[in-house]
């Protein structure tokens, strides 16, 4: 297993798949890194993928109908984000 491999360990839910499953879903993934302030994806974008952080935080926004953008969550290295389109399908919609 890879050192990134490793590191995703921490998480609790990708710890517990079988080892096949976990090889899978290394061999698929795709390492980007990321810089402060980029954005990684936006309410109505397609459902890409399940996202891993290696390293670093993510924090997850909102933007408000009157523009005002609210943090809903900080993402830390070892846990994951993201609806795969295996969960819903369609656009990514706004959190409810």
């Amino acid at each position: 297993m890879t050192t990134d491999g490793r590191m995703l360990l921490r998480n609790a839910w990708f710890a517990r798949q079988k080892p096949a499953l976990r090889e899978a879903l290394l061999a698929r993934a795709r390492i980007a890194e990321v810089g402060a302030g980029q954005w990684i994806y936006g309410t109505g974008d397609a459902l890409n993928g399940l996202y891993g952080v290696l390293e670093g935080a993510v924090h997850l926004l909102m933007t408000l109908p009157d523009g005002e953008t609210r943090l809903l969550d900080v993402v830390a290295a070892g846990q994951f984000f993201g609806q795969p389109a295996r969960f819903g399908g369609g656009p990514r919609r706004p959190p409810r």
